[in-house]
């Protein structure tokens, strides 16, 4: 069993549920009070969950890697799911940093933890 793809599995979940409630609680909610059409809070809401879902999925599988299940070939699902991690985090920073600087110091939880499993996933490969 490989324990850095494991805890980065939990980690991607935890970061999921997070992720659903505090954007529920925070931003979806001011979205909804916002006056912008209803097509793009809408495009916005689904744009959200699609990044939970993804960590979810993300954390799916790297609990099956870590689990090693004989039908998962773990190394490729692994580097998938980092380069998938890797992807989405590069975005965010490359549109904060361009856009709203500011939303960087506002996000420092969320940069950490994705720096984490970031590192875990990289350190499961390599261990």
């Amino acid at each position: 069993m490989n324990g850095f793809y494991l805890v980065a599995g939990l980690l991607s979940m935890l970061i999921a549920g997070a992720h659903a409630l505090w954007g529920q609680r925070n931003l979806l909610a001011e979205l909804k009070e916002s006056e912008l059409a209803n097509a793009s809070k809408t495009g916005i809401y689904i744009c959200w969950h699609q990044m939970t879902m993804t960590l979810v999925v993300s954390g799916l599988g790297l609990i099956c890697a870590a689990l090693a299940l004989p039908s998962v070939n773990s190394d490729v699902l692994a580097v998938y799911v980092l380069v998938l991690i890797v992807g989405n985090f590069a975005v965010f920073l490359a549109i904060s940093v361009a856009k709203q600087r500011e939303l960087l110091s506002r996000s420092a939880p969320q940069i950490a933890m994705f720096s984490i499993l970031i590192l875990l996933v990289a350190l499961g490969r390599v261990f």
